[in-house]
C-alpha cells in the first residue's frame, strides 16, 4: 500500500487536489506531465562491485512522492500555488522472464493560481 500525503505542500499553502472541479476562482496556468524512473541521471547512479564486475545501481527509486514533488517545485517556479486533476499512474517495464514491473510514476495536472 503507498499513501502519498500532501500534507507538507499544504501546510506551505499549496493547493492539491485529484478533482477536476473546485468551489473556488483561480487562474489556470498550464498542464504538466512528469515523468519520474530509477534513476534520473548517470550522476544519481551509485557503482557496486558483483562478481568481479563493476555495476551501476540506481541511487534513487522512483516514487509517486518524487514525481509529486517536482510536480510542486515546477507550478512554484511557474507562480503556481496548486495542482487540480492531479492523476499519478505507475509505468511498466517488461521483464526477461515475460512479466512486468514497476519502473516509473507518470504524473498529470493543471497547475492554477489559486485566487
Amino acid at each position: 500500500m503507498t499513501v502519498l500525503d500532501y500534507t507538507p505542500y499544504v501546510e506551505q499553502g499549496f493547493f492539491i487536489t485529484e478533482s477536476n472541479s473546485v468551489s473556488f476562482d483561480y487562474n489556470p496556468i498550464s498542464t504538466i506531465y512528469v515523468v519520474t524512473t530509477g534513476s534520473e541521471s548517470k550522476k544519481d547512479m551509485e557503482w557496486y562491485y558483483d562478481k568481479g564486475v563493476m555495476r551501476q545501481r540506481d541511487a534513487r527509486i522512483a516514487s509517486p512522492e518524487n514525481a509529486l514533488k517536482k510536480a510542486v517545485e515546477e507550478a512554484k517556479s511557474r507562480g503556481g500555488n496548486g495542482l487540480i486533476n492531479l492523476k499519478i499512474n505507475p509505468t511498466f517495464s517488461q521483464a526477461s522472464n515475460g512479466g512486468s514491473y514497476i519502473n516509473g510514476y507518470s504524473l498529470s495536472a493543471m497547475i492554477i493560481n489559486k485566487k
